[in-house]
Formats: structure tokens, C-alpha cells, sequence
């Protein structure tokens, strides 16, 4: 018996290659203006794209966004599209929201920045100590920023080196979380990283309470970081007790553990790790 899937016969795939077609040409005479910018953006950003990884999101040429309204944006033909990634968790109060942009605008008009610290800081960190239980509160650019400071603040405390991370989890641009497991061990998972990239992160299966207590065990890891919920390979929940054991055995190991909450802090009042 061969090892291929078997076909289902009772799709009609003639009749999908002709709707694709169909559809294909429809999406064209809908968006003549946004293949204009493309072919205008081709000669300074690759593949027509500010973000590399944009270019790989859709099988069609980019669309190119004029403005949006709440759960709704227009592209600059005047096509409408209701957005069900939310913008990939970062858009969860809409677009457009007059309050957000009337304080942006006040802000900017009073200086956006000055390396020094304002009233805000204070007020924000207040804000995050009451949801979510910690009193200090640092802050940085970007969500990899901030898991690349957490990995380097737990290598210093614990003076160990290697880090643990769940398959199917996302935990920025850095280059030693993007990785994959293979046979001979976890290797780098994007182009342009050195092999020895990954020589200190292992890759444990989600839930799996008797993987992480065998790798702690050793005595070796630094971290363990994860989401409360995978979110970037759809949504993957944890099973009864998994955060419990998770917490008791980085303990018993002297190991840090660290929730990243870059896409699950919305879904509570002070995030999952609040809720939870």
C-alpha cells in the first residue's frame, strides 16, 4: 500500500481549477490601483512589500490598504474586507478608534519622545501591577525585544545557558526561538542562521508534562518560555494542570519560567496569566 493520501474522487477538481481561474480574474479587475503600487514599489522594496514576510501571506499580488474603520478596511480601489486576524492580535479595539488616535494626537503634538521618562510610565506600570500581580515593570520596543531580555536576565540569574520552548509557539524574531525538531536534534528554522543557532534551545511538545521534567531534570536550563495558550498554529489550549506542573517543576529545578503574552493578554483582564 503506498504511503500517498488517497485523492477523494468525489471533489469535482476540474471544476475548482475553472473557479480559481474565475476567481483569480475577478480579484485582478478589482484591484488595478493596488497592482499600480506594486509595480511602483518593485523598484525600491522586494517583492513590492515593506515586510519581507508579506509577501508570502496570500497566493495573489499585495493589496495595498488605504484605511480602516473599526473591524473593517478598505484597500485603495475602495474594496471592503472584514478582518478576522485582528491584525494578527494587535488591532483587538479596531481601527480607527477616535479616542486612541485623539491621544496619539495630543501626544505628538506635545513630543513622541525625549529618552527620558514621563508621567505615562508611571501611570501604565500602576495600571499593569494591579492586572497582573507583579509590582516592577520594565519596558521595550517590541515583543522580541522583551523575550530577548527576559532570556539574557535568566542566563544571569541562574548562570545556565540553555532555554526551553513548545512546538507550534512564536515568540518573536529571534534567532534562538526560530527553530524546529528534527531527528538529529533542534535546528535553525529560517534561512541565514548559523548552525550553532540552536545549540542551546531545546523544543518540547506542548502539554507534555513527563518531556519537561525528564530536560529539567538535568539541571542546565535557564528558561522556559512559553505562551498560556499556543496561538500561531490556530489556538492549541492547555490540558487540566499543565500550567500547574509547569510552575511546580521549574521551581524544584531552580529554572525561570516566563508567560508570553504578546497575543493572549486581551483575552482577560490581565491577560491569561491573570485569568488562569
Amino acid at each position: 500500500m503506498s504511503g500517498e493520501p488517497a485523492l477523494d474522487r468525489s471533489i469535482d477538481r476540474e471544476r475548482l481549477a475553472r473557479l480559481r481561474v474565475a476567481e483569480d480574474a475577478e480579484f485582478k479587475r478589482r484591484t488595478p490601483r493596488s497592482a499600480q503600487l506594486c509595480a511602483r514599489a518593485a523598484a525600491h522594496l522586494p517583492n513590492c512589500v515593506p515586510m519581507s514576510w508579506m509577501a508570502n501571506l496570500y497566493h495573489t499580488a499585495p493589496i495595498y490598504i488605504d484605511s480602516g474603520s473599526g473591524a473593517r478596511f478598505r484597500d485603495v480601489d475602495g474594496n471592503e474586507y472584514l478582518d478576522f486576524n485582528v491584525c494578527d492580535l494587535s488591532m483587538t479595539i479596531g481601527f480607527g478608534n477616535e479616542v486612541i488616535a485623539a491621544a496619539l494626537a495630543n501626544q505628538a503634538r506635545r513630543g513622541a519622545q525625549f529618552l527620558l521618562p514621563t508621567e505615562d510610565a508611571v501611570v501604565v506600570a500602576e495600571l499593569l501591577a494591579e492586572r497582573m500581580h507583579h509590582r516592577y515593570w520594565q519596558f521595550t520596543l517590541s515583543a522580541s525585544g522583551a523575550n530577548s531580555e527576559v532570556m539574557r536576565i535568566a542566563r544571569y540569574l541562574t548562570k545556565r545557558t540553555r532555554i526551553v520552548i513548545f512546538g507550534g509557539h512564536y515568540h518573536g524574531h529571534i534567532d534562538e526561538t526560530l527553530v524546529r525538531q528534527e531527528r538529529d536534534g533542534t535546528v535553525p528554522d529560517n534561512p541565514g542562521l548559523t548552525p550553532g543557532t540552536a545549540a542551546h534551545t531545546t523544543l518540547l511538545p506542548f502539554n507534555d508534562v513527563a518531556a519537561l521534567e525528564r530536560t529539567l531534570a538535568a539541571g542546565d536550563v535557564a528558561l522556559v518560555l512559553t505562551e498560556p495558550a499556543l496561538t500561531n498554529c490556530n489556538v492549541v489550549l492547555p490540558r487540566d494542570g499543565f500550567h500547574r506542573s509547569l510552575r511546580e517543576l521549574t521551581r524544584r529545578h531552580g529554572t525561570l519560567l516566563c508567560i508570553d503574552e504578546a497575543h493572549t493578554f486581551q483575552f482577560a483582564y490581565g491577560g491569561l496569566t491573570n485569568a488562569w
